[in-house]
């Protein structure tokens, strides 16, 4: 009996939030000192801003509704300059009082959001910390400031600090399996390389309720796709078209070593980085390597593409479906961020991920003399 009812608890998550409920998001801020405006954003770009709110003797509010409890920032934009307060949209009524400060703002309403203020409490501690070391820091004479020895030690503290934070994350999750706020911390935790040895087992500690959300799902299959294409995995295979519209397999390219470099015409580091694999290629490309370049840019990015391959002398293999981040071979390799690369060897199997500069010279030249 006991059994089952934890089961039952466990899978609560997943069905709690079947339909779609109500929210109200309630806030009072200083008057005298009021944003110009506060927006709802659902993520950190500009195209997801979700809502506008107005402002009226320091209150505002918003509503709406969510099938999931749904982590938002809340943008305040002092001309220039932005705040940013983080909760979860959750039923009911969340109130935010920030009369005093921004930076003192409470959140209340819903167990969601009492779980997320434990977790940013814990987060606050570690953060006061860094501030606190690196205020003593800079009160120092410029002199003491060179001091290579106390530098040093600023670096392990920061080092120490850092790892803090990293437990902090690691031990919320162990300790709220059952709550929406450690998926996403476990999100944060991975950031956009994640360590599958971390990170997979924690995702596995998770409430079942919780990795059956549709953004538990997603998340299973990052972790499946990073499972797959580790160093010692065969490199999943894939068919793109090149610039002129002709098909390249990747198993085409059998019996060469290859580097897949996932790119874009947009990304500033792909093209601080394209000189230096220009170089290694013209340096390697004769003794059986090769580059398969594949762009990130989508289909109105397509001219882009094409211009800076001429631009940067790209004389590799250049494909792209041009679906941006919905790249079929960027799914297959689980690229979240670029400029990103897979290497792999004669036979097709993956001997390094992300090795670049020197490390990418040094390591063909063990493999190629």
């Amino acid at each position: 009996m006991k059994k089952n009812i934890l089961i039952l608890i466990l899978a609560l998550p997943l069905s709690l939030f079947s339909q779609q409920v109500s929210y109200k998001v309630r806030g009072k801020i200083d008057a005298r000192n009021a944003p110009q405006g506060i927006y709802l954003y659902h993520g950190n770009s500009l195209s997801d801003r979700a809502d506008t709110a107005r402002i009226k003797k320091g209150e505002f509010m918003f509503e709406g509704s969510v099938t999931a409890p749904k982590s938002v920032n809340i943008i305040f934009q002092y001309g220039a300059r932005q705040k940013s307060l983080n909760l979860y949209l959750e039923p009911g009524v969340i109130t935010i009082n920030g009369a005093d400060s921004l930076e003192a703002a409470t959140v209340e309403g819903g167990a969601v959001n009492a779980e997320n203020e434990m977790l940013k409490a814990s987060l606050k501690r570690q953060d006061q910390r860094k501030k606190d070391l690196i205020d003593v820091f800079k009160s120092l004479s410029e002199e003491k400031r060179k001091d290579s020895q106390l530098k040093a030690a600023l670096d392990a503290g920061l080092i120490l600090i850092k790892e803090g934070k990293r437990q902090a994350y690691i031990d919320f999750i162990r300790q709220n399996p059952g709550s929406f706020v450690s998926l996403d911390a476990l999100k944060t935790l991975g950031g956009v390389i994640p360590d599958h040895d971390l990170v997979a087992p924690l995702f596995n500690s998770l409430a079942p309720g919780i990795q059956n959300t549709e953004s538990g799902k997603e998340y299973a299959r990052r972790l499946d796709a990073i499972a797959a294409t580790t160093i010692g995995k065969m490199a999943p295979d894939f068919t793109q078209n090149d610039t002129l519209g002709n098909p390249v397999r990747l198993s085409d390219l059998r019996g060469k070593y290859v580097l897949i470099e996932f790119w874009a015409s947009w990304c500033g580091p792909c093209r601080v980085e394209n000189p230096v694999l220009v170089s290694i290629y013209n340096e390697y490309h004769n003794k059986n390597f090769e580059i398969l370049g594949i762009s990130m840019d989508d289909e109105k990015g397509k001219n882009a593409w094409l211009a800076a391959i001429r631009k940067d002398n790209l004389p590799w293999i250049n494909v792209s479906d041009l679906k941006a981040k919905e790249n079929i071979p960027g799914r297959l390799f689980d690229i979240k961020a670029i400029p990103q690369n897979v290497l792999v060897d004669t036979t097709g199997k993956i001997i390094g991920r992300n090795v670049k500069g020197e490390a990418l010279r040094k390591k063909l030249n063990e493999i190629l003399q």
